[in-house]
């Protein structure tokens, strides 16, 4: 293998075995090529739904936020914003790219929306680009929507970002990815 990675998954501490589980939760996973692993560094913050990766002064946070179907659902997506919350203010000397199922739609109006919309606001992150074609599509085939995104802080040049979806007709899941590519110095930091 050509590429170094962290991962976690939202029942990775859900004792429960797999074939007991009625369906797989979400996950997220960062890679990167073994050729840069010297300059990357996993970090431990966080929960069991977002994955941190150090690169010298740039920091990416992927991350699966809570989706709607228990009774509990929107106490555990704004503390999942809680959670980027103290991420975002911990890191906001790096430059920030936040990624990942936000589980809330640009068009939403409620409770989960405006407290993700407030976290987008005061951490002064921006959509890499406005993608108009759903980024998730329900395993039942009746429904569509725009849930995932990739933001960079206002430290990016956003206007160097090449952003897109891929539609591969082998991605088994429900989601299309999105892809960033962007270019940036990445120098080794000390102590960091």
């Amino acid at each position: 293998p050509e590429y170094d990675y962290c991962a976690s998954s939202v029942d990775d501490d859900d004792p429960l075995p797999p074939f007991k589980v009625p369906r797989g939760h979400g996950g997220v996973a960062i890679m990167w090529k073994k050729s840069v692993s010297n300059l990357c560094t996993p970090q431990i913050d966080g929960s069991n739904r977002m994955n941190i990766l150090s690169i010298g002064e740039h920091t990416i946070i992927n991350t699966y936020m809570p989706c709607r179907g228990s009774k509990y659902t929107n106490q555990d997506f704004c503390e999942e914003v809680d959670n980027l919350h103290e991420i975002l203010n911990k890191y906001k000397n790096t430059k920030i790219v936040l990624a990942g199922d936000m589980n809330v739609s640009e068009i939403q109006d409620d409770t989960r929306a405006r407290y993700f919309k407030q976290l987008i606001s005061e951490h002064k992150v921006r959509e890499a680009k406005k993608i108009s074609s759903p980024t998730f599509h329900n395993q039942n085939g009746k429904g569509t929507s725009k849930i995932d995104a990739i933001f960079l802080d206002e430290k990016w040049d956003i206007s160097q970002a090449v952003y897109e979806m891929d539609e591969n007709v082998v991605n088994t899941s429900s989601h299309n990815a999105l892809v960033l590519k962007i270019n940036s110095n990445i120098a080794e930091v000390e102590n960091y």
